[in-house]
């Protein structure tokens, strides 16, 4: 089942790479072999603003790294 994006008036919010770096300092995408739909990584990779690129399956055992 593939998810849909929230709606423009959504409550969840949302951030460019680069707003996301500023806050967090970090970006982490999607690779494509693990992404069901890679286009949203795929911009964000573009913008060189992309710290790290993981398969879906390494992502949270970097958060714990980067977190420790």
């Amino acid at each position: 089942m593939k998810t849909q994006p929230p709606p423009v008036n959504s409550p969840v919010p949302r951030f460019s790479v680069a707003e996301a770096r500023q806050l967090l300092e970090l970006a982490i995408t999607q690779d494509r072999p693990t992404s069901q739909d890679f286009s949203m990584p795929e911009t964000s990779i573009k913008t060189g603003e992309v710290d790290f690129i993981l398969p879906l399956q390494e992502i949270a055992p970097m958060l714990i790294e980067l977190t420790r």
